[in-house]
């Protein structure tokens, strides 16, 4: 009688279709799982993730302009904060003109004033002279010498958005203190004079404040922008990349489950092949 034996080899080939794409599903879930990406290459959905790097490139340019923003907020805010400190030193100068101005003063008198009006003279020239971001001047002599200087060196572009037009040129102009310097209060004509210098001086200061005041606003408003853009690129992104680990993790369980089961009734079934087999031996 003839003997019938179990093919290994065949069992082998019949079970291989079935465990590759069981154990496919488990590997790839498992991959998911563990990165937090549904898409982690482009064979998982190449459109997808060509969208999130674009997606990811955008929100990443968002954050460095929001970055330049801030730097540039602060280069402003530094040269307004010296305006402030000149606007204090112009206004106590006014008021030691008008006290100089009295007829009822001495030359004793004016001389002590003309001693603090000249300290503060040099005070606010140092400050517009001197205070600097990063190492650059934020107040910027607009004529060195009686010079006019180039308009270009008085401005600086900033760049706050993603794109090579996105960009906010900023006058870094000093205001003009040729009047306070000139002014004396050392006689009662000449504090009078400097009253007038002084009111000129005083709008010159004002002038620059409201433009770095303007200024601060629209950064405000392009932060805000760049911050929406940012927020909305990570959002669209994520959407797009991110895996659902819920859905994942009952994916893994499944295709385990499924895994696990196939092989068992693999295993029962070839059991059952090599019972028979040996009922029928000889």
């Amino acid at each position: 009688m003839p003997t019938f034996q179990a093919n290994p080899l065949l069992a082998n080939l019949l079970r291989r279709p079935t465990e590759t794409s069981s154990s496919a599903s488990v590997e790839r879930a498992a991959a998911r799982i563990s990165s937090g990406y549904r898409v982690n290459s482009a064979k998982d959905d190449a459109a997808s993730l060509a969208i999130a790097n674009a997606l990811e490139a955008e929100r990443r340019s968002s954050v460095a302009a929001s970055r330049n923003i801030g730097d540039a907020v602060g280069m402003v805010q530094t040269a307004s904060g010296a305006l402030e400190g000149v606007t204090d030193i112009v206004s106590r100068m006014h008021e030691l003109a008008t006290q100089s101005s009295n007829g009822a003063l001495n030359d004793g008198d004016r001389r002590s004033i003309q001693a603090e009006f000249q300290a503060l003279q040099e005070e606010a020239s140092r400050i517009q002279g001197t205070t600097s971001f990063n190492g650059k001047a934020v107040l910027r002599d607009p004529a060195p010498g009686g010079t006019p200087a180039d308009p270009a060196s008085l401005r600086e572009t900033m760049q706050i958005g993603a794109g090579s037009g996105d960009t906010q040129t900023v006058d870094f102009s000093a205001p003009d203190l040729s009047g306070l310097a000139s002014s004396n209060v050392s006689t009662a004509d000449g504090a009078r004079a400097a009253l007038d210098a002084l009111d000129e001086t005083m709008k010159s200061v004002n002038a620059r404040q409201s433009s770095f005041g303007a200024t601060l606003n629209g950064f405000d408003s392009a932060l805000s922008n760049a911050e929406t853009e940012r927020l909305s690129s990570a959002s669209a992104e994520s959407r797009l990349r991110d895996a659902d680990l819920a859905e994942e993790a009952s994916k893994f369980s499944s295709a385990k489950i499924m895994d696990e089961a196939k092989i068992a009734i693999l295993a029962q079934g070839i059991k059952a092949s090599e019972y028979v087999l040996s009922l029928i031996k000889p």
